[in-house]
């Protein structure tokens, strides 16, 4: 079995109680494959972590996942997110971030249900999902998806020989 996630339940495992009761306080039933990372890896990382979000936009990685817990504050999934979205509002539910504080989201209305968006925040809006970026059809997709930054760096230098030069003379020369 190929290993996903780095430690899994670093704040403590998920009950499948507190799970619900955090499914009330949203007010939605979160998708299967979402409910199963919550109670078997409940805020793990994953391994793989380089997320290609559209042409346009480019890569970005994943900062830190979410989970039902105790632990940092930063580190919790909670019912809003960014500017005090509502997920019982929008039907988003924020569930990692980036490094540069955007949100990857599953979305729980039931035309685009567990779908996963980057919501860019500089110019999404939540209650507008044309302004989202749809990235997987399904939260086990979207981990799918993710691939490491060897594999990424490794692909620059086929399609991107220029970059990818000065990128490795940048990490041999850290002093630059």
């Amino acid at each position: 079995m190929e290993i996903k996630y780095q430690k899994a339940n670093p704040y403590g495992e998920l009950s499948i109680k507190t799970l619900e009761d955090f499914e009330q306080i949203i007010q939605y039933r979160l998708p299967e494959d979402y409910r199963k990372y919550l109670l078997d890896f409940n805020g793990a990382e994953p391994i793989n972590t380089v997320c290609s979000i559209s042409d346009a936009e480019g890569e970005t990685r994943i900062h830190s996942m979410l989970g039902i817990h105790d632990g940092p504050e930063y580190c919790r999934l909670e019912s809003n997110f960014g500017d005090d979205n509502s997920t019982r509002k929008t039907g988003l539910l924020a569930f990692s971030d980036d490094t540069f504080g955007n949100y990857f989201c599953i979305y729980l209305l039931p035309k685009h249900y567990g779908g996963v968006y980057f919501y860019d925040h500089e110019s999404s809006y939540a209650d507008d999902i044309d302004t989202l970026i749809r990235i997987a059809d399904s939260f086990d997709c979207f981990i799918e998806s993710l691939t490491s930054e060897e594999e990424y760096e490794n692909s620059l230098a086929d399609t991107d020989p220029e970059f990818y030069a000065r990128l490795q003379h940048a990490k041999n020369n850290p002093q630059i």
